[in-house]
C-alpha cells in the first residue's frame, strides 16, 4: 500500500483492540506499522472502551509517531443503568477515568464516541444523564444512533420500548450538543499549527484532516496538493470545518 503511495492507514475491524495473531496483539501491530518505511499516519478508527491500552497514550503523545492523536469510543449511552441492560461489560466511571487520563496526557487528542437514543427501559433520567455524561467528558464529537428493533435480538425481547417520535427527539437533542461540541473543539484549535494531509479538491478548495481528526479547508490556487502532506495554520473555525492558511509543504 505504502509503495503504491497510500499516506494514512485506517485501523478498523470489530474489537480491534484485541487484536492477535502469531503472538502480535494490537500494540505490537502498532509498532510494526509504524517501523514501515514511508508510512506517515496511523489511526485507529473504533475502539471498545474495555480493549484501550494505555500503552498508546505515550505513542499518541508523541508528535514523531505516526499513530494519531484520535480516539474513537463507542460509549452508548451515559447511564449506568441503560449499559447495563445493553449488557455492555463496563461502567462509566471505568471508562470516565481512562478517557480524562487520555486526555491529560495527549495534547490535541481528538475524542469522539457513538450515542444510542431510544434503547428499550430508556427513562427520560436515563437520557439526562446520557446527555450530561457527554458534556462533562472531553469528547469532541457524537455519533447518533435511533434504536431500532431487529427481530431475534436481546433488545427485541425487552419491555418498556420507547415511542418513536421520542427516540427521533432524544437523537435530535444529542446531535445539538454534538453540534456544539464539535466547535467548541474547532475553536479551541484555531491559532495553531497542524500537520493535514490533503484530499481531492472539491468546488474549488482542498479538503484535508489534521493530525487530530480537524476537517480543514484550504483555499489554494495550486493545482499539484492531492496526497500531499503540508504544514498549517488553523484560521477560522466553522460549524463543520476550519479554515487553514497554507505555511508550506512537507514532501
Amino acid at each position: 500500500l505504502v509503495d503504491r503511495g497510500v499516506r494514512e492507514i485506517i485501523l478498523t475491524g470489530v474489537n480491534v483492540g484485541t487484536y492477535s495473531s502469531q503472538g502480535r496483539n494490537f500494540l505490537s501491530m502498532v509498532e510494526a506499522l509504524a517501523a514501515v518505511p514511508n508510512l506517515s499516519r496511523i489511526r485507529i478508527s473504533s475502539i471498545e472502551p474495555t480493549t484501550i491500552s494505555e500503552e498508546i497514550f505515550p505513542l499518541m503523545a508523541d508528535p514523531a509517531h505516526p499513530l494519531l492523536p484520535y480516539l474513537h469510543i463507542p460509549l452508548q449511552s451515559g447511564s449506568d443503568r441503560t449499559l447495563a441492560a445493553m449488557k455492555r461489560k463496563y461502567d462509566l466511571s471505568e471508562v470516565s477515568s481512562s478517557l480524562i487520563r487520555a486526555h491529560e496526557t495527549i495534547p490535541n487528542l481528538c475524542l469522539g464516541t457513538d450515542l444510542m437514543a431510544g434503547f428499550p427501559g430508556e427513562t427520560a433520567e436515563d437520557f439526562e444523564q446520557t446527555c450530561q455524561t457527554f458534556l462533562d467528558l472531553p469528547f469532541a464529537y457524537c455519533h447518533v444512533f435511533t434504536f431500532s428493533e431487529r427481530d431475534g435480538t436481546h433488545a427485541d425481547r425487552l419491555p418498556n420500548p420507547v415511542p418513536m417520535n421520542e427516540r427521533r427527539r432524544r437523537s435530535s437533542r444529542l446531535r445539538r450538543l454534538s453540534s456544539a461540541k464539535r466547535h467548541d473543539f474547532y475553536e479551541a484549535q484555531v491559532g495553531r499549527e497542524a500537520i493535514i494531509l490533503i484530499e481531492d479538491p472539491e468546488d474549488g478548495f482542498w479538503p484535508a484532516y489534521t493530525e487530530n481528526y480537524v476537517r480543514v479547508i484550504l483555499r489554494s490556487e495550486r493545482t499539484d496538493l492531492t496526497n500531499r502532506l503540508a504544514r498549517v495554520r488553523l484560521c477560522e473555525a466553522r460549524p463543520e470545518y476550519v479554515e487553514a492558511e497554507l505555511l508550506e509543504l512537507l514532501d
